[in-house]
Parts: structure tokens; sequence; C-alpha cells
């Protein structure tokens, strides 16, 4: 039997890696999906608004939804759901916690035959 000799240098501590260059994977210079969701939060420049008011001083949409209902006219789901931005259930679930809090909210038709949605002053407390 012969006795070799192995120097520290030629030891390998672990799996040589193909690729070190980070954000690629190995198999085919394509990111991870770890490796993208790391960018797109890093790299998240949002152009900044110009014009009119800056998003920290828009109005909450809880505010928006009770100025359109105090309107004489009222207002259609559809009208809530483009001030808003939400969705037609997210709307009504929204009209439902109003009416917990206490604001009278009334239903009618328009001339449309649309559903409009309008808050009246009650004298009663409830």
């Amino acid at each position: 039997m012969t006795d070799t000799i192995v120097s520290q240098d030629d030891k390998q501590t672990g799996p040589k890696r193909a690729n070190t260059q980070p954000g690629v994977s190995k198999a085919n210079g394509a990111a991870t999906k770890s490796e993208v969701a790391t960018q797109l939060t890093t790299n998240d420049q949002r152009p900044s608004r110009t014009g009119a008011a800056s998003t920290d001083q828009r109005e909450p949409k809880n505010v928006v939804l009770r100025r359109l209902l105090a309107r004489k006219a009222g207002a259609t789901v559809t009208a809530l759901m483009s001030a808003t931005g939400w969705q037609a259930h997210s709307v009504r679930a929204a009209l439902s916690g109003l009416r917990k809090e206490g604001v009278a909210i009334e239903r009618r038709k328009n001339r449309k035959g649309e559903t409009v949605y309008i808050s009246v002053v009650s004298d009663e407390p409830r």
C-alpha cells in the first residue's frame, strides 16, 4: 500500500458551484423565484405623482363612501366601485359596515332602474 500525501488545497470542503453570479440559477441562467422576489422588493422604484395630492394626502375610502352617499342623488354600486377601486362585494360589505356603525342608508331605484344608495339623516339614535 502506498501512502499519498494530500495537501490542504486539494481537499474539497463542500460542493462546487457552477455559477456564483447572484440572481442566476445554475441550470439555465434564469433567476430563481426567491431571487426575483428579492429583486422586485429592492428595485421597486415607482414614479412619483406630479400634479394632484400626494398619496399621503388622499381621502380615506370610507370618507369617500360617506361623501358619495350623502349626495342628494346618492350613489350606485358602480359609482362607489370606481371611486374606491373596490369590487362590488367589497362595496356592499362596506355599506353593511356603515349600517352597523349607525349610518342610515336607504336603497332606492333611479330612473334607469339602477339601485341607488343614499345616506339619510335620522333623528333616532340606533
